[in-house]
């Protein structure tokens, strides 16, 4: 027992010690990020995280008003991903699909398919670093990936410690963690939205559950610009060691 508990201390100081190494051995990053992989579900249970499925429902405001929609998507790493909306809008159902293959990507709008150029390919990459990043924490310990310590800020009434990331695309975004908790509760970022034009989200995590020993945040919602933009419960969530590859294809 004695040499379990040994082994075990010394892996949180390993984990510790690269971390702060990996933020410019600044010790409040360390301390921030050690925590909130630990809340999420600690280091060995988040490193098995490879894939997963979800569904979505909630409400998304376009032009000022409020459509209900529902959401089905897929992950893997962060170069593969699937999501379909499904919507009411002008009293028409609309369906759209986007797809991330490696370095190749393809939209569908209403049975229509066209492929992304790079510049969309590169957006899509964006969005999708966005979402899983938040669920692990743990690309961050990659030195492509440049931490700097933000001023705290508040989210809803508790005070949330922020850390600014610079991935090797150099848009940057910010995320907050819970200072009492060590979850994420909010991201910052600008974001491209499809048809052109960037527009500034901020996007809150709420009521955590735990999926399989790791917590994720069931209830998440998206301001553009200071303005309701999205709101979406998770209803389903399942979790791959590898999803098909048929999946990601056209």
């Amino acid at each position: 027992m004695g040499k379990s508990i040994g082994r075990a201390a010394l892996v949180t100081l390993a984990c510790a010690v690269s971390v702060a190494a990996r933020a410019g051995e600044d010790p409040g990053i360390a301390a921030v990020l050690d925590k909130a992989i630990r809340s999420l579900g600690g280091e060995e249970r988040l490193t098995k995280f490879k894939a997963a499925t979800y569904k979505t429902r909630g409400k998304i405001w376009v032009e000022g008003k409020e459509h209900p929609f529902t959401g089905e998507f897929a992950v893997q790493g962060l170069d593969r991903y699937r999501e379909e909306y499904s919507t009411e809008l002008l009293n028409k159902k609309a369906r759209e699909v986007a797809v991330l293959y490696g370095d190749k990507g393809y939209r569908n709008v209403a049975d229509l398919s066209s492929e992304l150029n790079p510049q969309e390919v590169a957006d899509l990459k964006r969005t999708v670093y966005l979402a899983v990043i938040p669920a692990t924490l743990l690309p961050l310990k990659d030195k492509v990936y440049k931490l700097e310590n933000v001023a705290d800020d508040k989210v809803g009434d508790r005070l949330a410690a922020g850390i600014r990331v610079t991935p090797p695309d150099g848009k940057e975004f910010r995320i907050y963690f819970d200072k009492e908790t060590g979850l994420p509760v909010k991201l910052v970022a600008n974001i491209v939205a499809v048809g052109g034009g960037e527009f500034r989200h901020e996007t809150a995590y709420a009521d955590y559950k735990d999926f399989g020993g790791i917590q994720k945040a069931s209830k998440i919602t998206t301001k553009r610009d200071g303005h309701d933009f999205m709101q979406q419960e998770i209803t389903e969530f399942k979790e791959f060691s590898k999803l098909d590859e048929k999946v990601f294809l056209k």
